[in-house]
């Protein structure tokens, strides 16, 4: 079993970031539209310092759930679009699947579940545009001892939160989990002989570290 050697828990202390308010900017149906019987959604995803984000996933998806079109992926500037939207109303998921155990999810306006995302009207023969901001994010550094306080070099874990799972392997005695939305977490670590221990922390606006001791 694992524990955290400072003897606090991490869950209750502040995050030093706040998830930053997401810009969203709806514009004026535009009339130059190709199918006149569809409209579409564009827009352009940023960090939360304003850097363009490339190449993640962006799926429209109706009130009941499906997704609506065909997904798109942002540019090199950030920027998507997906067309051919029957006309209605829609939420907006942007997504990155790094591998089966890697991912994070958000949906316009910077909602981690559909039920709080925000709802974009789609007209026929017009395009809307929706701008989103990616939550502000830190990293968690991981280190593991055995039960006499030796580093134990090779070892694995997960940071898992809200919508979002990020797992990593080291074998250099620190482990940095990174772009992590500022949340709280369950975090697990591994090795080949030893299992698991189930610890909630913070991922603030900073690399925080944590050190976690097998039994």
């Amino acid at each position: 079993m694992l524990i955290n050697t400072h003897g606090k828990h991490p869950a209750r202390t502040a995050a030093a970031g706040i998830l930053a308010a997401a810009v969203l900017t709806l514009s004026a149906p535009s009339a130059a539209h190709a199918d006149p019987a569809t409209g579409s959604l564009s827009g352009t995803l940023t960090t939360a310092d304003g850097a363009p984000m490339a190449d993640v996933g962006v799926s429209v998806h109706t009130l009941a759930g499906p997704a609506a079109g065909a997904p798109a992926r942002t540019d090199s500037a950030g920027h998507y679009r997906v067309a051919d939207l029957p006309p209605g109303t829609y939420r907006v998921q942007f997504w990155v699947e790094r591998n089966t155990s890697s991912s994070w999810h958000q949906w316009a306006h910077q909602a981690t579940w559909p039920a709080q995302a925000s709802r974009f009207t789609v007209t026929a023969g017009a395009d809307l545009v929706v701008d989103e901001t990616r939550f502000r994010t830190g990293s968690l550094s991981l280190t593991l001892q055995d039960a006499a306080g030796e580093p134990i070099d090779a070892f694995c874990a997960d940071a898992t939160g809200d919508n979002f799972v990020e797992t990593g392997c080291t074998e250099s005695g620190t482990l940095l989990l990174a772009d992590l939305p500022a949340d709280d977490y369950l975090i697990a670590a591994w090795t080949a002989d030893a299992t698991a221990f189930d610890l909630t922390t913070t991922a603030a606006d900073q690399v925080n570290h944590f050190t976690l001791t097998a039994f």
